[in-house]
């Protein structure tokens, strides 16, 4: 199957492009390490593999609408 092929078929099934899910994906584990695991924001971005902090914080801004301190420091 070509890589083309795979990333349509993927689309169709899931409903979201491999790198959207890989994405939302990887931002839901850094909610939950950041809440319930206990996990500072360096720590997260470090275990879901972001040698880039400030990316990772403009990606889960960019998922959660508040950084990720905001989200910790949030009920």
């Amino acid at each position: 199957m070509s890589e083309t092929k795979m990333k349509q078929l993927f689309k169709q099934v899931f409903g979201d492009t491999v790198y959207n899910y890989y994405q939302k994906a990887r931002m839901e584990e850094a909610a939950f390490l950041l809440k319930k695991a206990g996990y500072s924001v360096s720590e997260t971005g470090y275990q879901l593999g972001f040698s880039n902090l400030s990316h990772f914080g403009r990606l889960f801004e960019r998922h959660y609408g508040m950084t990720p301190k905001k989200f910790t420091l949030a009920g």
